[in-house]
């Protein structure tokens, strides 16, 4: 699924990764009948990290389209919102919190 490149650190955008991801999972989330979605700030700045993991971590939390089959059709729905106060995925029906911390604070471990 992913393009293997030489890993490492350098500026990246988490609007690029998050884009990229979201074209890399599109047809999968189309096959299972399910609303992938983004709500992305603009104006985040550039971060120091590899963008190939970020996309093997977001992959491995949003792809498993196969776990929504005794959801019904309607209510299948992938959302990731990345802003500069937080960082989240929900997932309907649950709309569970994946990961969120404030601006200036230390995200959960």
């Amino acid at each position: 699924m992913i393009k293997k490149e030489q890993m490492g650190r350098h500026g990246s955008t988490l609007n690029d990764i998050v884009t990229n991801v979201v074209h890399i999972l599109s047809s999968d989330a189309l096959l299972h009948w399910c609303e992938l979605k983004t709500s992305l700030d603009t104006n985040l700045p550039m971060v120091e990290a590899d963008p190939i993991q970020i996309q093997q971590v977001l992959i491995n939390l949003v792809g498993c389209f196969r776990s929504y089959a005794e959801t019904p059709v309607s209510t299948r729905e992938v959302e990731i919102i990345l802003s500069k106060m937080l960082m989240a995925l929900f997932a309907s029906p649950c709309a569970i919190t994946v990961s969120a911390f404030r601006r200036n604070e230390k995200p959960p471990v």
